[in-house]
């Protein structure tokens, strides 16, 4: 199976074409030879590429790729240049997906939260440009913030920033994965006690404390690394590709 091949199926699973997105998703990068390993990583940095050719992967699936639509006048930059070369001369095909891999009911980077963390009583929420990004549910049984500030943390394995904004027990949790501030109305609205998202902006965090909603900044990086493992996991699954998640955090 070659970069081709793979993508047709990747685009059936994600679907990318039925969703607005300012990111290019899909095949971005082409190639016709076979795929001998696969890796999958949240950016598309030129660490994830020259970790991926030296572990004999030819095939990269990332969450955040090369080309976005914020500026379609734009040209390609020189360090863009140089990223695209080295994937051409290497043979290795690149394929993004962003909000199409946000939002699927399994392998999405909210729904691999979701379940990381044992929620139940999944409800959508987060409404973005008509799709709806986050989840909202209940933990089967409610805990203290400091020791749900604990699991969070020893299900990501990753410290987190926590805030500690009402006196209640933790039991009905939103969380958007990425940036995910606007989703703090919702939340709000809807009558939950604690908010996770991964980044948001400063004035967000008087509205948290205002509106006496736990928020937990868990890392855009770190919640976004959900849905690559998961894709590599479904991969290795369906077509029995070996599989190599690369780690390269931004601590952002």
């Amino acid at each position: 199976m070659n970069s081709i091949e793979l993508s047709k199926h990747l685009d059936q699973l994600l679907d990318p074409e039925k969703i607005s997105d300012v990111s290019c998703n899909g095949l971005q990068i082409p190639s016709e030879i076979s795929i001998s390993k696969i890796a999958v990583a949240t950016d598309a940095s030129m660490e994830v590429f020259e970790e991926a050719k030296a572990k004999g992967c030819n095939f990269i699936f990332v969450h955040h790729g090369i080309f976005w639509n914020f500026n379609k006048e734009s040209n390609i930059s020189l360090k863009q240049k140089e990223k695209l070369r080295f994937l051409f001369d290497n043979e290795i095909s690149l394929y993004a997906s962003h909000l199409p891999l946000d939002i699927h009911p399994i392998y999405g980077n909210n729904k691999s939260l979701f379940d990381l963390l044992k929620l139940q009583k999944l409800e959508k929420m987060g409404n973005f440009h008509g799709l709806q990004l986050g989840l909202m549910g209940d933990l089967e049984n409610s805990m203290s913030f400091e020791n749900f500030t604990q699991f969070v943390e020893q299900q990501l394995n990753d410290k987190v920033k926590a805030y500690l904004f009402n006196d209640q027990d933790v039991q009905k949790v939103a969380l958007i994965t990425g940036q995910g501030q606007d989703g703090l109305f919702e939340a709000q609205e809807k009558g939950f006690d604690t908010f996770i998202t991964g980044e948001m902006n400063h004035y967000m965090y008087h509205v948290a404390k205002e509106s006496n909603i736990n928020l937990i900044l868990a890392g855009h990086y770190r919640t976004e690394t959900l849905g690559p493992k998961a894709i590599g996991q479904y991969l290795n699954k369906k077509f029995s590709f070996d599989i190599e998640f690369l780690e390269f955090p931004t601590g952002l």
